[in-house]
């Protein structure tokens, strides 16, 4: 089981969400995302990036001021997302105006590899957004 629930710290979200994650869009639309207790990674490597390498790599602390994360893996957690998608997401988490404010709890699920022999074995995690 793989679980992430944060609160963002002020002025953070409006910080990723307009300046950080447009400029990383700019390079790819897909970017790998690293989560372990300490750090928040935004990764796009050459596979992803239409250039240059490009790493985003902050601290959660300086991230969240609430941070909850569970996994089997050296407590750390690695996905793909799509980056106009993650700025979209972030950008309603700010504009909530209903529940704890900046919050974010994500739901993470192992999907196949494309191409890979056993399914249901091997796989990365994946977000699953709420549908509406």
């Amino acid at each position: 089981t793989m679980r992430f629930h944060a609160s963002f710290q002020p002025d953070v979200l409006t910080a990723l969400s307009r300046l950080f994650l447009p400029a990383l869009e700019r390079f790819g639309k897909t970017a790998k995302i690293l989560l372990t207790p300490t750090h928040w990674h935004v990764i796009l490597d050459t596979d992803d990036t239409t250039g240059p390498w490009a790493v985003l790599s902050l601290a959660a602390n300086a991230v969240f001021s609430t941070y909850t994360l569970e996994a089997r893996h050296k407590s750390s957690i690695g996905l793909s997302v799509d980056l106009a998608m993650l700025t979209r997401t972030l950008k309603m988490i700010g504009a909530n105006p209903m529940g704890a404010p900046n919050s974010i709890t994500v739901r993470l699920a192992k999907r196949p590899r494309p191409g890979a022999e056993n399914a249901t074995m091997d796989g990365m995690p994946s977000m699953n957004p709420p549908t509406q």
